[in-house]
């Protein structure tokens, strides 16, 4: 804040200097972090042990479709 003259006082010049010091140091410190494109290929290719579905819980039976007033009751 400003005192009565309008000029910062110092306690609170040394207050946002300290807060300005930390955000720098707080940037910095973050770092480039990981590069996530760098292989993104590696999350497409094929795993077939991984890419089997389970048949438990699979609804394969045929239904009729129902005309849009139907569907609109139903909901």
């Amino acid at each position: 804040m400003f005192n009565s003259s309008g000029s910062e006082s110092a306690e609170e010049a040394i207050e946002e200097k300290e807060i300005v010091e930390e955000e720098e140091r707080s940037a910095s410190s973050e770092g480039e972090g990981d590069d996530l494109l760098n292989n993104i290929e590696d999350d497409y290719k094929a795993v077939p042990e991984l890419d089997q579905y389970e048949v438990d819980g699979i609804d394969e039976d045929d239904v009729d479709d129902i005309d849009p007033e139907a569907r609109r009751l139903a909901d």
